[in-house]
This record gives structure tokens, C-alpha cells and sequence, in this order.
């Protein structure tokens, strides 16, 4: 609303009130008596004396020009409530008052659009915000369910799933860039006499741990996944067998250095196997690397266990490609 409202008193001469709304360039001025309103008198009303003024009639007074029939609306009331008002009387102005009935101020049909048109506008900009809150939610709800996807429950690192994943994306760049990688499997020596000896859930407490092992000591490019039972398989993109073969040492001797009780196994501790193959740049051929990590595995269990055993001789891709 317009809360300083240009007013005139009662007894006001109309050629005073003329001039004000001319000079002033009032569309409307409030008509008062001892602060309480009394009428309005409009530029509509202006015109009406002039041409009654041009037909030979008297000016006559204030009273008679200004509309006495004020609609007034409460301070305290609704924007929602002034729009009807207005429309029930088909008014373009209420008088608004207080308690007392003095006058606080002046609405009109433009200031009621201008507030809706502000009332909307938040509303959407609230809409908006909750919609932006919504979708972020969800945005993280499908991550959430997209991890749950590819992640091993009980373990926390990539399932089968995510292992064939990483295992296309590392094949096509080796396809079309020539880029090596190898791949480890790992293997808890003697799990089967752990478990028949210290039950199931220590077991799955063995494996928690060495899950989180093998990721708290690989790199960040590198990636760990459960590929069945107590075997893992670890990638390392950009790394040859050599460097395959150190990475691999690492986490044995990382879980090694875990020193979880196991009175079936050599050393009197949980420990664990590696076989560590590279794949072939000019015939990548993912299975029969996984095949070829596999024969080196089962070396290293029978060459004792405890051990990092990398690919025959025969399927190194250095030889291979020579040929």
C-alpha cells in the first residue's frame, strides 16, 4: 500500500484542491476530518466539475464533489481479502485503517497486482528451491543405488559386476591406445581351515579387513574387486608385470603385517597368495589374462603360499609381441 497519502480537510475551496492535484500530479487526494477519512475525491471527479462547470452550473463544495462512500479495509487484514473487495465493489482504491479508524494508508488495484505479482514470484522461487533440493536428493539416491549395484555388501569394494566394468574400459584402451595394465589375483591362504576353525562370521571379519587393506595400500587409479569366495582381483592400469609384481608385494605384505591369529596356516598368522599377469597390448584378450593371473596364483600355492608369483614365461606379452 501507498502509506503517505495526499489528504486535504473538508472545507477545503475546490480551486485549492484542483490546483493541488494539478500541480502535485495527484490521481487521487483523501477528503479528512479531524484524521479520519472522509472521502476521496479522484481526477475523474475533477472532470465531472469541469464540465458541469462549462454547462453553467455551480461549483458547489468539497462535499458534493467527493465520493463519500468510502470502502474501508483493516490494516490487520489479507492482500487476498483486498482483491475481493475490490472487485465485489468495483472500486480502484480502499482506504486503509486502523483500530481507531485513522487512516494508515491507500490500496490500490496496482499495488494488489504488484503484490501478487511479488507473492508469485516467491512462491515459484520457493517452488524452484524444493525442486533443486528434490533433485539433488534423488540425484544422490541413484548414486547410492548405483554403488549398491557394483559393490560388494559385505566387503565394500567393486563386485563381479563392476570388475567386468573396468575390465571393458581397460580392454578398449588397450585396444586403441596401446596402454598396458596388469591384473592380480589374491587368494587368504588355508580360508577354508580358518573358517572351520574360528567360524564363519571371523572369517567374514578376515576378509572385511583385508578388503580395506588391499584399498588403504593401492593407488587411487588402481581398483580392488571381490571375485569370489576369499579371492580378489586388483587392476593396475598404466603398469606393466614388473610393476604389477611390486604393487602386488606391497599388499602381501600389508595383509602379512595385519598378524590376524590363524593356527592352521605356516606362519601361525593369516596370509595371502598373488598371481600377477599383464595383459597383451597387440591382442588384448582379458579372459586369458584373468586365465594366465590364475596358473600364477596356483603357483604361488604350491610354491609354498605367502608369495607374489607372476605369469609363465611363454604368455608374457613381451614374447608374444616379439613374435
Amino acid at each position: 500500500m501507498t502509506s503517505e497519502v495526499a489528504s486535504v480537510t473538508i472545507d477545503t475551496p475546490l480551486s485549492e484542491v484542483a490546483r493541488k492535484m494539478r500541480d502535485e500530479r495527484l490521481s487521487c487526494l483523501l477528503v479528512m476530518s479531524d484524521g479520519t477519512p472522509q472521502g476521496i475525491v479522484t481526477e475523474r471527479d475533477l472532470t465531472r466539475l469541469a464540465a458541469n462547470l462549462l454547462s453553467g452550473e455551480a461549483a458547489g463544495s468539497l462535499d458534493d464533489l467527493m465520493t463519500s462512500n468510502l470502502i474501508t479495509f483493516h490494516e490487520d487484514e489479507d492482500c487476498d481479502d483486498a482483491v475481493g473487495v475490490l472487485h465485489k465493489h468495483r472500486i480502484r482504491r480502499l482506504v486503509v485503517v486502523n483500530d481507531e479508524g485513522k487512516t494508515c494508508g491507500l490500496i490500490t488495484r496496482a499495488d494488489l497486482l504488484k503484490g501478487h505479482s511479488c507473492k508469485i514470484e516467491r512462491q515459484r522461487d520457493g517452488l524452484e528451491q524444493r525442486v533443486r533440493e528434490r533433485t539433488k536428493e534423488l540425484e544422490a539416491l541413484n548414486s547410492k543405488l548405483t554403488e549398491l549395484t557394483i559393490t560388494d555388501p559385505l566387503l565394500g569394494v567393486g563386485n563381479r559386476r563392476a570388475m567386468d566394468q573396468a575390465l571393458e574400459e581397460l580392454y578398449e584402451r588397450t585396444r586403441r591406445y596401446k596402454r598396458p595394465y596388469s591384473l592380480a589375483l589374491v587368494d587368504v591362504d588355508h580360508f577354508k581351515l580358518y573358517n572351520d576353525h574360528y567360524g564363519h562370521q571371523k572369517g567374514d571379519e578376515v576378509l572385511i579387513s583385508i578388503a580395506t587393506t588391499i584399498k588403504n595400500t593401492i593407488r587411487v587409479t588402481d581398483s580392488v574387486y571381490r571375485f569370489g569366495g576369499e579371492e580378489f582381483l586388483v587392476l593396475f592400469p598404466e603398469v606393466g608385470a614388473q610393476g604389477g609384481m611390486m604393487a602386488a608385494e606391497h599388499i602381501r605384505q600389508a595383509i602379512e603385517n595385519l598378524n590376524i591369529e590363524h593356527i592352521h596356516a605356516r606362519r601361525g598368522f593369516v596370509t595371502s597368495s598373488f598371481g600377477v599377469a599383464e595383459e597383451n597390448i597387440k591382442n588384448p584378450d582379458q579372459l586369458h589374462t584373468i586365465s594366465v593371473a590364475d596358473q600364477a596364483l596356483y603357483a604361488a600355492k604350491e610354491n609354498g603360499r605367502n608369495r607374489v608369483e607372476k605369469m609363465p614365461e611363454a604368455d608374457s606379452p613381451a614374447l608374444k609381441n616379439a613374435g
